[in-house]
C-alpha cells in the first residue's frame, strides 16, 4: 500500500509537523506502507528526501489544495491521508483525477463546527 501524507513538513515546529515526524516513519517501518509527505508548510522548493521518505513542496494555494492530487499521482498513492484542518480542504481539487482521500481531522472544540461536519 502507498499513502501520501498531507500535512506540515516533518521538521517544522508545531503540532502538525511533530505529528508528521512521528507518524510517517512509523507507517513505513511498522506497517510496511510506502509513504511520502505532501508538505503544506515548512518546505519550499523541490522534492527532497527525509529519512528515506520523499517530501513534496506546497504549491500556490494554501493547505495543498492545488498539489495534493498531483503529488498523490506522482507517488502512485492508493490514498491521500491529510492531517490538517479539514475545513481548509477543497475536496473537488484534492480528489482530482480520482485521488482517494481521507482526513485525520483534529477536533478541538465542542460542538463540532458545521464546516468540519460538512467536509
Amino acid at each position: 500500500m502507498s499513502i501520501l501524507w498531507g500535512s506540515n513538513a516533518p521538521w517544522s515546529a508545531g503540532g502538525y509537523g511533530v505529528t508528521t515526524a512521528l507518524i510517517a516513519p512509523r507507517l513505513r517501518d511498522r506497517l510496511g506502507i510506502d509513504v511520502a509527505v505532501s508538505a503544506t508548510y515548512g518546505h519550499y522548493g523541490a522534492k527532497l528526501n527525509w529519512l528515506g521518505i520523499d517530501v513534496y513542496p506546497p504549491g500556490n494555494l494554501p493547505f495543498g489544495n492545488d498539489f495534493h492530487a498531483a503529488h498523490a499521482k506522482q507517488h502512485h498513492a492508493d490514498l491521500l491521508l491529510t492531517h490538517q484542518d479539514v475545513w481548509t480542504q477543497l475536496p473537488d481539487k484534492i480528489t482530482a483525477g480520482g485521488t482517494r482521500w481521507a482526513s485525520w481531522q483534529p477536533l478541538d472544540a465542542e460542538p463540532i463546527a458545521p464546516t468540519i461536519i460538512e467536509r
